[in-house]
């Protein structure tokens, strides 16, 4: 059920951009094929290299590069489309077709209002979708010293990241190595996992306790950063009010 939500979310997202550029003088079937050229953008900014994330200091700068080079792509490819929609209509030169080109669909302003839409919508159904269907039975599949491994989502209790190797700790004691960012962790873990600290990422159903520096999970005790522990000690008293 999920992903055929998802699928059809980015199908209404495709018919939606459609009809605006329906609006500058294209055609429905050529404004949908120009509507396919901002999808490349918008996956783009749903998966960046989570690295980009991990370190704090160097995220905002490594943002701005990722958003300049988001929107020069797209540029090139709304031009590239456009050329080629004016290209099979024939009979306009290279200069005709600068002309004929509608300058919103180069505007950086319009095309990170397009792919913010897009990815702000997909992110708003997806936290829809992980309330009303959790994943209580979802598995996981990596990685971890050269052998594939597939764990129960619920099984784990926490993930923890040392420099360029993070651990997958389980809820029977066994640990698997693994090298894929814990910020990458926290995305395919979703909402039932909690960001503590830089290196620690918990299973929200497994904590126990929480101090003011520190959080327990099934009696390990992990530390709580200046960073996280208003996020944490919200959710904490949250999970104490419901019992």
């Amino acid at each position: 059920m999920k992903r055929i939500l998802i699928i059809s979310y980015w199908l209404l997202a495709l018919f939606l951009i459609a009809i605006v550029v329906m609006s500058l003088g294209y055609t429905f079937p050529e404004s949908l094929f120009i509507g396919t050229f901002f999808l490349p953008g918008a996956f783009l900014t749903l998966y960046l290299p989570s690295k980009l994330l991990q370190d704090r200091k160097r995220a905002l700068k490594g943002g701005v590069y990722v958003t300049l080079a988001i929107i020069i792509a797209e540029v090139f490819l709304v031009m590239s489309a456009h050329f080629i929609i004016l290209g099979m209509r024939g009979a306009l030169s290279q200069v005709d077709k600068w002309e004929n080109m509608p300058e919103i669909l180069m505007n950086p302003v319009f095309i990170v209002i397009v792919e913010s839409a897009f990815v702000a919508g997909n992110y708003f159904l997806w936290k829809r979708l992980r309330t009303r269907y959790p994943d209580n039975g979802r598995q996981l599949s990596f990685v971890s010293e050269r052998h594939n491994v597939t764990v129960a989502v619920c099984d784990i209790l926490y993930v923890e990241s040392n420099d360029t190797e993070t651990t997958v700790v389980l809820s029977d004691g066994i640990r698997y190595r693994n090298r894929t960012p814990i910020s990458r962790w926290a995305d395919l873990l979703g909402d039932s996992f909690i960001r503590v600290h830089r290196s620690y990422l918990v299973n929200t159903s497994a904590v126990d306790s929480m101090s003011s520096d520190s959080i327990s999970v099934c009696g390990i005790c992990l530390p709580v950063s200046r960073n996280y522990r208003d996020s944490v000690r919200e959710f904490y008293q949250r999970k104490l009010s419901k019992g």
